[in-house]
């Protein structure tokens, strides 16, 4: 069973690389790689000095593993993920939410989500 419940999830994750999918500019330090990645959305309750619960939210971009992987070794606080949008190009800053990786892996080792927040917008 677990095997076509694997290959279902291999699947899914190569509809969502093809179908789901914007082109975007991974850049660690001037090395820029170009990868297709998916959008997404995580919220993080996180709680600040005075003891207050915040709700922080992450643009999450899904990639698949092996890309970044055989590019870069593990997603770092102050890559940056960019993509053109309405005219305007949005970067990105991976993030480490508190007390959380930067990064997650699927169960399955197929996709990794960065966590994000934006970091500025430029004219295009």
């Amino acid at each position: 069973m677990a095997d076509l419940i694997q290959q279902a999830n291999q699947y899914f994750e190569e509809r969502r690389h093809e179908i789901l999918s914007l082109e975007t500019t991974y850049d660690r330090d001037g090395f820029s790689v170009s990868y297709f990645a998916t959008l997404g959305k995580s919220i993080f309750i996180e709680v600040n000095s005075e003891d207050v619960e915040t709700n922080v939210v992450y643009i999450d971009f899904v990639f698949r593993k092996d890309d970044i992987f055989n590019v870069f070794d593990v997603p770092k606080v102050g890559d940056t993920v960019t993509y053109e949008s309405n005219g305007q190009t949005l970067v990105y800053e991976v993030q480490k939410p508190l007390g959380e990786q930067a990064y997650s892996v699927d169960a399955y080792n197929l996709s990794i989500t960065i966590h994000t927040q934006l970091l500025r917008r430029e004219t295009c």
